[in-house]
């Protein structure tokens, strides 16, 4: 009887390159996965007569797809500063424009088969966080090439996950701001990353990846209240003008005191709706756009472990 390999037990570990020694692995508690090896071929395009294409000849290697995860406190410094930049003193804010993307080595365990993936640049990352709900995370990769590796020893996964136990949304002037209750909300940060050139001495793999004008997008929810100046009428104003709201979250795994706070200082409102979709409670939709004003960061990313962990 044939036996079949079934996706439980599935592993993913992924560590920073470095300019000399093995990265630093960390484990990723992976839901499901996507990266794969693709290919292009070319045939030559002739009048001569015959029944399929006469040959092709392959012509160039890639790797892309993502892993979905819960986030959680072993790898999430890991993945900031991979998808972001090196922090300074346990903040986490975007590279400058021109800094290359930070790459990683990963490796996937599907069932007996390991692959090893190197050159790995964060394209982009989604972070999912409801409230009182496990914090999702959805990285997309692009690289080079995969090969046949071994997966990371000693790599164990001990903490909780994180929940979103605070979300924020803060409109009105800095001395006075009024603060609104969140219920969902996702934030994509979009590194733009393209395919590097392919030359005479880049063969079948292209160059390393490079950074276009990165994106940072955020979609969030809340309730709709009643009265004459609602709240989600203060936050529809935003959308036909050119001010700004703050939005403010902190990611926490519960008694082990491991916290990640998000603060997007100037968002732009891009799209409001608060729609009837039945009986329920109505929610208000909107979406934005992390943006730079002066000096302020468009997003800052602030991890903080106790002292006893990790």
């Amino acid at each position: 009887m044939a036996q079949y390999q079934i996706g439980s037990g599935s592993r993913a570990a992924a560590g920073l390159q470095k300019a000399s020694g093995d990265p630093d692995f960390v484990l990723l508690n992976m839901r499901s996965e996507s990266v794969s090896v693709s290919v292009s071929k070319t045939s030559e395009d002739t009048l001569m007569e015959s029944k399929t294409t006469t040959g092709v000849d392959l012509d160039s290697i890639s790797v892309a797809g993502g892993i979905s995860t819960y986030l959680r406190p072993e790898f999430v410094d890991w993945l900031f500063e991979a998808a972001m930049g090196e922090a300074d003193s346990g903040v986490y804010t975007l590279s400058e424009a021109d800094a290359e993307p930070r790459k990683s080595e990963v490796y996937i365990e599907r069932g007996t088969d390991v692959k090893k993936y190197a050159d790995m640049a964060i394209s982009s990352l989604n972070i999912t966080a409801n409230a009182q709900k496990i914090v999702e995370a959805q990285i997309e990769f692009i690289g080079k090439q995969e090969a046949t590796g071994t997966f990371p020893t000693g790599l164990t996964s001990v903490s909780k996950s994180y929940k979103c136990t605070d979300a924020y949304l803060k409109y009105g002037a800095a001395s006075s701001q009024t603060a609104l209750p969140v219920e969902t909300l996702s934030f994509n940060i979009n590194n733009n990353l393209v395919e590097g050139p392919r030359t005479y001495m880049s063969g079948l793999y292209a160059e390393d990846p490079i950074k276009g004008l990165r994106d940072v997008t955020i979609n969030w929810t809340m309730p709709r209240d009643k009265g004459a100046s609602s709240k989600y009428d203060a936050m529809r104003a935003y959308l036909e003008s050119n001010d700004y709201v703050r939005l403010e979250l902190q990611f926490s795994n519960g008694t082990e005191d491991e916290t990640v706070n998000v603060v997007f200082p100037n968002v732009a409102i891009t799209a409001g709706n608060s729609n009837v979709s039945g009986p329920q409670v109505i929610d208000s939709s909107f979406s934005g756009r992390a943006v730079q004003v002066g000096t302020a960061e468009p997003i800052t990313v602030t991890v903080s472990h106790p002292t006893s962990t990790l």
